[in-house]
């Protein structure tokens, strides 16, 4: 499977599995380039919903196993290794038209943060398109409460000989 077939396949798994969540669609849901995601994607976001999903290349790597770059002289024969971000932010307008959050605000939010983080990881380890034993999901590391925005994003390694 290519790198962009991988990258294909876990978007529509993505989207698919926030559009399943009784929540909000997000604003945005699909592959984007470069090392951010930016929060202008927000703007102009109606219809009720919130959020952005996406799933980009974090880092690319000779490999010759899933999640470790081989770094031996002439590795130019390896295969390519990728690590790949599969993340979720949403809007919590409370983080920053507030003057002070209550404990049972932040705790609301929390747990929307930890429904999508669980949704991501189930869009990632149920995703029909991918060989389970080509992949390793990775660490979630959060993201956020800036500019009112809250979620994070799971590292999913993978291999491509």
């Amino acid at each position: 499977m290519t790198a962009s077939a991988i990258l294909a396949a876990l978007s529509a798994c993505l989207c698919e599995t926030l559009e399943d969540m009784d929540r909000p669609a997000p604003c945005f849901c699909g592959v984007v380039p470069g090392t951010l995601v930016i929060p202008d994607m927000f703007e102009d976001c109606g219809g009720g919903r919130n959020g952005v999903a996406w799933v980009r290349i974090a880092a690319t790597y000779p490999s010759q196993t899933v999640g470790v770059a081989y770094q031996n002289v002439g590795n130019c024969s390896s295969g390519i290794g990728y690590d790949i971000e599969v993340g979720v932010v949403r809007e919590h307008s409370d983080y920053y038209e507030a003057d002070t959050i209550d404990a049972d605000d932040s705790a609301a939010i929390v747990q929307w943060q930890v429904d999508d983080m669980e949704a991501v990881r189930r869009a990632i380890v149920c995703c029909d398109s991918l060989d389970e034993k080509d992949f390793i999901l990775g660490m979630y590391q959060p993201i956020g409460p800036q500019g009112g925005l809250v979620g994070g994003a799971w590292m999913v390694h993978v291999s491509v000989v």
